[in-house]
């Protein structure tokens, strides 16, 4: 089984990761978060094999927090992810005005 933790500030990110995962029988999600101080608390207790990371975590910078993982979890693997629909939509909005 592999396990998986999600930060993003995005719930509706989040679920659309979460439904694409749970196809594959041998993924578990073990845990979810919108900051980072809740996401170290789920990797420092389960220590997931994979963390999905938005870059932009709320106050928090994805890759910083990434090195906080390393610290606490070093064999979790990292994988960034990056809202692209809300930056086009942001860039729209500001094309458009």
């Amino acid at each position: 089984m592999i396990n998986i933790a999600i930060a993003d500030v995005s719930q509706e990110s989040k679920n659309t990761l979460k439904h694409f995962l749970e196809k594959f029988n041998n993924i578990c999600i073990i845990g979810e978060s919108d900051n980072e101080s809740e996401l170290l608390k789920i990797v420092n207790i389960y220590k997931p094999d994979i963390v999905f990371i938005e870059i932009e975590l709320g106050e928090s910078n994805g890759i910083e927090v990434a090195k906080k993982i390393n610290v606490v979890s070093p064999l979790t693997n990292i994988i960034f992810k990056k809202n692209i629909l809300r930056m086009l939509l942001m860039s729209m909005h500001m094309t458009i005005c």
